[in-house]
């Protein structure tokens, strides 16, 4: 049929003609496997949120007690609009700009907010994952602030795990031993008696009659602890 949607191919042994569609859409490609659906999902669904975010929101908002209203939401609100967008995806077989539209043309304007969204939350992640490379660079190859107590922010409290174990290099466990402490390598015994109590050893001090940690008065802050403040 000229100028039409269908052309005419060659009959068949019966003698009826087979209409062939001419159809410019190519064809989209599905999935081979159930598996491969599957994984899908689960790459789109775990993201930097769930390993990065998540625990300090649960922290922050009450630990234990975070997760009633999480899964209470998560059963009312998340599941379903995640299930609606794989069905409308499955259904339609589409882009985000069109599948909604070929529900029904009220809903065109849900495609663009959803092209906006995935947009905004792109540029989030390229954030976060330029910042996590560029610190994995620096903690490799470059000095780290808030590993070191040599910053005008740092006080005196300043304890960094490098600077002690440089040193208790030499340490034998007598009360001679060293540690770092106000910002510089002191002996035991002598923050023992900063602190109001007598020398004993390398771990303790003597408190009259009983022996007390050496760092049970003494104030140590990490120097991590005192840049993020």
């Amino acid at each position: 049929m000229a100028g039409g949607d269908y052309a005419m191919n060659k009959a068949e042994p019966n003698g009826k003609p087979v209409e062939v569609v001419n159809n410019d859409n190519p064809e989209r490609a599905s999935w081979g496997r159930p598996l491969e659906f599957i994984l899908a999902c689960l790459g789109y669904a775990v993201g930097l949120g769930n390993v990065w975010r998540f625990p300090y929101l649960a922290y922050r908002n009450g630990g234990g007690a975070f997760l009633i209203p999480f899964f209470l939401m998560l059963l009312i609100i998340g599941l379903p609009i995640f299930f609606l967008e794989l069905y409308v995806g499955q259904y339609t077989g589409i882009g985000p700009l069109q599948a909604f539209s070929a529900i029904s043309p009220f809903f065109s304007g849900l495609g663009y907010c959803t092209l906006v969204v995935i947009t905004l939350i792109s540029i989030n992640f390229m954030i976060i994952i330029a910042w996590t490379l560029f610190y994995t660079i620096v903690s490799i190859a470059g000095n780290l602030d808030w590993g070191s107590c040599e910053n005008p922010y740092n006080t005196d409290a300043c304890y960094s795990g490098e600077y002690d174990k440089a040193c208790r290099e030499n340490n034998t466990g007598a009360a001679s031993d060293l540690t770092y402490y106000m910002r510089q390598c002191m002996s035991i015994g002598q923050i023992c008696m900063d602190t109001g109590f007598l020398p004993y050893d390398g771990n303790y001090c003597m408190n009259v009659t009983e022996t007390v940690p050496w760092y049970s008065n003494a104030t140590r802050i990490l120097a991590s602890e005192e840049y993020y403040k």
